[in-house]
């Protein structure tokens, strides 16, 4: 299975989907327009991320 992490949240500001993409690594996955302002999802690859030292607790 191939985890993968989803941003949503990004309209109406292309130049922050740039940084997402160029420096962050994101791929957009749809693009989505409502009264004429675009909305963006954006996907990347799960990984582990210790700079977080537990602060996200998961349950299975």
């Amino acid at each position: 299975m191939s985890w993968r992490v989803v941003r949503h949240g990004t309209a109406p500001f292309p130049e922050l989907v740039r940084y997402y993409e160029k420096v962050q690594g994101w791929n957009v996955i749809r693009v989505a327009e409502r009264h004429e302002v675009k909305s963006y999802a954006l996907a990347r690859r799960a990984e582990p991320q210790p700079e977080l030292d537990g602060g996200i607790a998961l349950k299975n």
